[in-house]
């Protein structure tokens, strides 16, 4: 059985227009079923809606498919810090001439569905050893309590990392048989100041890659 509104249904709309402009209750005169789709159309409605507008020229107003909301897993939330655009700029690569070399960039930090954060990373010009294009997309695992960040790079490259992330400190970390890697970066309202860091011996000792700043846009 359809979970509907129809709103060619007189007694529902007549009771939904009312209940809308908080002139009666939505139980009044109604079926348990009816005033179970008009709370739940109800909370989706705003004034303005396209729902609530005077009908068409037709006399006929097309039905509305009620759906609910995805919700954000609260620990996620926090991650919306890093959401928007954001100034890029890459320095102290040991790998790079001269070694005060700054490389710009770009990034762009948005919701996936309201689950999942996609982070978009983008270097300009001459970037050595370093990736030009990275994808990250970051989920995470309630029963474990931490978070994952799979990634991608332009070469075909994937790994999964590690993450931590607590609005000011944000580390994501590796430990793959070709290599350590990790990411350690302190979090600000408008400032992302980073630097990534490689082990080649598990973890013995580590150096210094390059650092990397991201300036809101």
């Amino acid at each position: 059985m359809s979970d509907e509104v129809d709103p060619r249904d007189d007694a529902v709309v007549e009771h939904l227009a009312a209940a809308l402009c908080n002139r009666t209750p939505v139980t009044n005169c109604l079926t348990p079923r009816e005033c179970g789709k008009i709370v739940r159309y109800r909370s989706l409605v705003t004034p303005g809606h396209p729902s609530t507008d005077e009908p068409a020229a037709s006399g006929i107003r097309p039905s509305v498919n009620v759906r609910e909301e995805a919700m954000r897993n609260e620990a996620m939330e926090q991650l919306d810090v890093l959401v928007g655009s954001w100034q890029t700029t890459m320095r102290n690569a040991w790998f790079l001439e001269p070694a005060d070399k700054e490389v710009p960039g770009s990034a762009t930090v948005e919701w996936l569905s309201e689950a999942f954060v996609v982070f978009r990373w983008t270097m300009e010009g001459d970037v050595g050893k370093a990736t030009s294009e990275m994808v990250l997309a970051i989920g995470r695992s309630d029963a474990h309590d931490a978070y994952t960040a799979l990634y991608h790079d332009e070469r075909g490259v994937c790994r999964v990392f590690a993450m931590t992330f607590d609005g000011s400190q944000w580390n994501m970390t590796r430990e793959d048989p070709d290599m350590f890697q990790r990411f350690i970066a302190d979090i600000g309202p408008d400032r992302i100041a980073g630097r990534w860091e490689a082990s080649e011996d598990h973890g013995s000792t580590w150096r210094k890659d390059f650092d990397l700043c991201f300036e809101r846009a």
